[in-house]
């Protein structure tokens, strides 16, 4: 009689020592040369997204900064557009923002302030030579000196400064 074999075969995957050919080792090598560079790649872009990350976080931080103080605060320094009248019946300065109409500051002129340019006409022609000068503002008129109030006796002939007038 014949003898009967009981067997079963079933295939498996192992994780088993294989020897590289030569050629497979020059592949080996060609790859770990490639992931190097990778690394060193992916390394310098992290590095350049952190500086970038940094730079953002740190305006960010600064705008952040900025807008709980005008909370805080309850105001912003902003530039407005503002109007300064200068009115020369009153001797007087008054500045006011266009935005809301607000007065800023009114004050009397100063001395320079009350200095009006005269409008010759023609730039070749001058003074009649009568033109008299108050002496305490320095002020072109023929009567008492609206200014500053000095009398009238208190004024002098306008020298022209290339000749040698005197009083």
């Amino acid at each position: 009689m014949s003898k009967e074999t009981h067997t079963k075969s079933t295939k498996q995957t192992q994780l088993l020592k294989c020897d590289l050919t030569d050629e497979e080792r020059q592949e080996a090598a060609i790859e770990l040369a490639r992931l190097v560079e990778q690394v060193q790649t992916l390394e310098a872009d992290k590095k350049s997204v952190m500086s970038r990350l940094k730079g953002d976080i740190e305006s960010a931080t600064a705008e952040l900064l900025a807008k709980s103080n005008i909370v805080r605060d309850g105001y912003q320094w902003s530039k407005v557009d503002c109007t300064q009248i200068m009115d020369y019946d009153e001797a007087t300065v008054t500045l006011s923002r266009d935005d809301t109409g607000e007065v800023l500051k009114d004050r009397k002129m100063n001395a320079e302030e009350r200095q009006q340019e005269i409008d010759w006409g023609d730039p070749d022609m001058k003074p009649d030579d009568d033109t008299e000068t108050c002496d305490n503002c320095g002020s072109v008129d023929n009567a008492d000196c609206s200014d500053c109030g000095e009398d009238r006796d208190e004024w002098r002939p306008k020298v022209d400064d290339n000749s040698d007038a005197s009083e």
